[in-house]
Parts: structure tokens; C-alpha cells; sequence
């Protein structure tokens, strides 16, 4: 089943940054960020591929918009590969993230599991 894996960056500071989340990094090759310009973003291991989504901040004039178009992408490359999706955004992936909420909707919609 395809999968996406939303993990939180913290408030601000890689010490706040979980040890799951640490270590989900550590081994994993590409990373999506919501966006880059978080303070955390900056201390991602080096290894890691990051695509971030800060063109569609640019494009877009609501951030409605923008949270849908993130998770329509997310969802689209979930179902095109077999290694789960790691998407990661600021502070906590289920407190306050309009991205994972139209996420948690659209994965249900196409089959898609949303850890």
C-alpha cells in the first residue's frame, strides 16, 4: 500500500526535534518539506535529497490552496513509488498542519496510508 510518513520538525531548534524523527531522517535518501524556510531545515542531515514545496507560495495567493496542492503531490508520488513518502513540516504533524489535514482527507480518498 502506498505511504506517507508526516513527521514534525519541532518549533524551531533540532534539539527539540524528536529522536523518531532524527532517526527517520538518518535513514532516509529524499525528504519533502513543506518549506525550507524553517530554522530545523537547516540541520537536516546532509545526505538528505529535501524537494520542498516553497514554489507554491509563489504561485499561489491563498495558503487553502497551497496546503491541497502539497497534499494532491504528496499523494500522486506515494502512489507512484513503493518506499513510503517522508513529509515533514514545522512543529507537529497533527497539531495545527492544514497540509496534513487536506493530506489525512485526499490519502483516505486514493488508498493511500498517512502515518
Amino acid at each position: 500500500m502506498p505511504t506517507i510518513i508526516a513527521a514534525g520538525l519541532g518549533p524551531g531548534t533540532w534539539e527539540q526535534v524528536t529522536l523518531e524523527v532524527q532517526q527517520l531522517l538518518d535513514n532516509a535518501q529524499i525528504v519533502y518539506l513543506r518549506t525550507r524556510t524553517h530554522p530545523t531545515a537547516h540541520h537536516v542531515p546532509a545526505h538528505l535529497d529535501m524537494r520542498t514545496f516553497d514554489y507554491l507560495y509563489e504561485q499561489e495567493s491563498r495558503f487553502e490552496e497551497i496546503y491541497r496542492q502539497i497534499a494532491e503531490s504528496l499523494s500522486d508520488i506515494a502512489i507512484k513509488q513503493e518506499e513510503p513518502v517522508i513529509y515533514c513540516g514545522p512543529g507537529h504533524p497533527s497539531i495545527g498542519e492544514a497540509s496534513v489535514r487536506h493530506l489525512r482527507v485526499m490519502a483516505a480518498d486514493r488508498n493511500v496510508q498517512l502515518k
